[in-house]
């Protein structure tokens, strides 16, 4: 699923201003922060901030047209506190971390 484009001339952000922006909070708590292309993702992470945690396979991509995350795909499998390497525009390398079958 692809993130709506937007036109950043079109938007009230202004370009020239280098002040830090808060952005919205991501859907889950411990997501995985990443870069794919020039999309900011939120990947897995939990429902909730307290054990036991939930863990979650969503994907999420900001959007800065909408200041809104939107679900763009999930993962195979629950994650959240792992790691993530960008292999190529369009691949996202998801490593290790933890879900509830890890518990052995």
């Amino acid at each position: 699923k692809a993130v709506p484009y937007c036109d950043q001339a079109s938007t009230d952000r202004d370009s020239t201003n280098s002040a830090w922006e808060v952005l919205p909070n991501t859907p889950y708590y411990a997501a995985i922060a990443a870069t794919l292309g020039s999309s900011l993702l939120a990947v897995g992470g939990s429902t909730t901030n307290k054990r036991p945690s939930n863990p979650h396979t969503a994907v999420y991509a900001y959007s800065s047209c909408t200041n809104t995350w939107i679900h763009i795909s999930d993962l195979p499998a629950p994650r959240l506190w792992a790691a993530t390497a960008t292999l190529s525009p369009t691949e996202l390398l998801v490593i290790g971390g933890w879900n509830h079958s890890d518990r052995q």
